[in-house]
């Protein structure tokens, strides 16, 4: 189901793909895609399902949405996410670098002891795997 996303007078509501609202009308930004719906709200970042309903509590200082990945930040550290909200990677990670290739999209993440590793994923599989450590 194709979700949408309008401002309006008051902020940001999801709608569905008739038009009907599925969210108050109380966000303060609003982002979303196939995968995702995210919210902000008291300037975090959350989650919320197609319908409406709130998945996780607006924790989150920044969220990018890269096809089937979210990368979220708390604090100075940045999680990948799936669409399930699962962590991908175990570790989390300082700073991230997103390439997008056609189809596929890379993503160069850097831990807290400055190794490097890329992943990748591809939009049409949902695949995410592991391609390569770098050295420094």
């Amino acid at each position: 189901m194709t979700r949408k996303i309008f401002p309006v007078k008051c902020s940001y509501v999801f709608t569905d793909s008739n038009g009907k609202m599925v969210s108050d009308c109380v966000y303060e930004d609003a982002k979303g895609n196939d995968y995702f719906n995210a919210y902000k709200v008291g300037g975090k970042w959350g989650f919320i399902d197609n319908d409406g309903n709130n998945i996780t509590d607006a924790i989150y200082d920044t969220v990018s949405l890269i096809d089937n990945v979210a990368i979220v930040k708390n604090k100075d550290r940045y999680y990948m996410l799936n669409n399930k909200l699962e962590t991908i990677i175990p570790d989390v990670f300082y700073t991230f670098q997103h390439i997008k290739c056609n189809e596929f999209n890379y993503f160069i993440i850097e831990d807290a002891f400055a190794h490097k590793a890329v992943y990748g994923t591809n939009k049409r599989s949902n695949a995410f795997v592991f391609v390569s450590s770098l050295s420094g």
